[in-house]
Parts: C-alpha cells; structure tokens; sequence
C-alpha cells in the first residue's frame, strides 16, 4: 500500500473515506431493501357498519342532538310510570350520579361494589334531599327511553348514508385499485432502480479499494475503526508498516475483548453475591419472625401455667379455710 510511511498514511487517509461512502451506500441499500421487500399496493375497502358508525363524527353528533330533543320531549311529558320528573334540576344530577358510578367500576372492576357505592350515593342524596331517589330513577329511564328513541330515528339515516357510501364504494373500485397498483409499481421500479445503482456504486468503491490496498489489507479491517487505528498507530510511531499494525490490531481486539468478557463475567458474580445476599436476608428474618412466634406461644404458655398454678394455689387456701 506504500513504500514509505507517509504513502502509506495517505493511503490509509483515503482508503477510510472509501470506507465511510460505502458504509452509508450499505445502510441506505439495506432501507431501501427492507422498504421494497414491505412494499405491497394500498388496500381499498369498505368498513363495516360498526367501523362506519365508530368513524363518522357528523354520525354521532346528530345522535347526541336528537338523543337530547327527545329527551327533552319526554320530560315535557308525563314518564311512563306516572311521574312527572323536574328537567331542570333532578336530570343533570342523575347523570353525574350515573357517570360517577360508571368511574368508579372502570376503578375497582366489581359490579357488587359498584352498586352498592351508588346505592349509598343514592341514600346520602336523599338524606339531604338533594336527590330523591324515585327522581333518580325516573331521571335514568327517561335518559334510557330518549336515547332508545333517538336511536331509532337514527338507524334508517345511518343505513341510508351506510347504503350511499357502499354504491359510491362499488362505483369507484375498479378505478380506485388500479390507480393504487400503478402508485405501487412506480414506487416498486424507483426502488429497484435506486438499489442498482447503488449497487453500482458499490462495486465501484470495490475496485477503488482494491486499487488503494492492492489486496495486502483483507476486507475484515477495511472497517473505519480499523483504519484509524492504523493511521494512528503510524502517526504515533507505534508501528511502522501494515503487517505490524493489522498484528497490533489483532491483539488490541483480543485484550478488549478479554477485558469485556471479564467485566461481564464479575458483573454476573456481582449478581450471584446480591441474590444470595437476598436470600440469606429472607432466610434471617424468617428465622427471627419463627423465633419471634415461638417466644411469643411460649409466653403465652408460661402465662396459662402461672395463672393455673395460681388457681390451684387460691382454690388450696380457700379449702383450707
């Protein structure tokens, strides 16, 4: 690679910016690679009726809007069951103690525990007389009856636009999938071009290296980490020629190498030593809680025996008198 020092640093110079341009041609070679294999045309298709009435905001708004008419309507009337519910007052309420109970299942996941935290929401409202109970009741079935109202007035909107949307779906299929086959087949060929090409750049920077290091540096140390040891290795002194400085190399790696497997080798000891410490830890103060029962029964013990023994002594001097 050089007669002298000094070519041979400058070889090294260039031969490490061949190396960083085809390390970067490799990394985007290696995404557009991954892209193309990935790469498949856009699906066109028709939601279903849920997934419709789950995207369609406009949807759920006119829902919201005719659910809170109708409910309107039927508080204006007398409810089902006779009573006549305060709109003002008593529904906002109802429905803040409803979402309240809601929250507090969404907390604890017990249905049992969730009605009885209502029921008892229920009697301190009461209590207070800031909601009676009945009021509360009639509150949640108007809400109930109104949205199952609205709901029905809204089904035949929801399957009409639904029906809209799927005739609008049919007509523009055809048109819809071979305008995303041709995106994917453009997209495809600007891939596959771009790959050749670097390709092509690649195999150009082959031959510029194998004109640099005219086959005396094997392509395992053609690496940038490599070269600049080399170089510095050259600079320093360290070394004066390439035989020197690959077998300077080779044992720099191997000493790093060695060092890493001994500081993982102490890291797991490390962690062996601590769980064996938890351990014996554990085993300590289970020994003292055994320990600490045991005292504690044998004190227990010792205290009947004395109490008997005083028994037995009071019921002797009561007999002797």
């Amino acid at each position: 690679m050089g007669n002298t020092k000094e070519k041979l640093i400058k070889n090294l110079k260039s031969l490490k910016e061949l190396v960083i341009e085809r390390d970067n041609w490799q990394d985007q070679k290696s995404n557009l690679s991954k892209e193309l294999a990935l790469l498949k045309p856009k699906v066109y298709r028709f939601n279903g009726i849920f997934e419709f009435i789950g995207n369609n905001l406009i949807l759920k708004i006119v829902y919201i809007l005719i659910s809170i008419l109708t409910l309107i309507l039927v508080l204006k009337l007398f409810h089902p069951l006779g009573y006549n519910v305060p709109m003002t007052l008593y529904v906002p309420i109802s429905i803040l103690v409803s979402i309240i109970a809601i929250f507090i299942y969404k907390k604890i996941d017990s249905i049992l525990k969730t009605i009885l935290s209502l029921v008892g929401i229920l009697i301190l409202l009461n209590i207070f007389k800031i909601l009676p109970i009945n009021y509360y009741l009639n509150s949640v079935i108007a809400c109930l009856f109104g949205m199952f109202l609205s709901l029905i007035v809204c089904l035949p909107i929801c399957l009409i636009w639904y029906l809209i949307d799927y005739i609008r779906y049919m007509a523009t299929k055809d048109n819809v999938i071979a305008e995303n086959k041709k995106i994917y087949e453009q997209r495809k060929d600007e891939l596959t071009t771009l790959i050749e090409k670097l390709e092509k750049n690649l195999d150009q920077n082959s031959k510029k290296r194998e004109k640099i290091t005219k086959k005396e540096l094997h392509n395992d140390y053609q690496t940038q980490d490599a070269i600049e040891r080399f170089i510095k290795y050259l600079e320093t002194n360290r070394r004066d020629n390439l035989t020197d400085c690959i077998n300077l190399y080779i044992e720099e790696c191997s000493q790093e190498l060695e060092r890493q497997r001994l500081y993982e080798l102490e890291l797991e000891k490390k962690k062996i030593l601590e769980k064996e410490a938890k351990e014996k830890q554990r085993e300590r103060q289970e020994r003292e809680q055994r320990e600490k029962e045991n005292s504690e029964s044998f004190k227990a013990i010792a205290k009947s025996m004395n109490d008997v023994q005083k028994y037995i002594d009071e019921e002797r001097r009561r007999r002797k008198y």
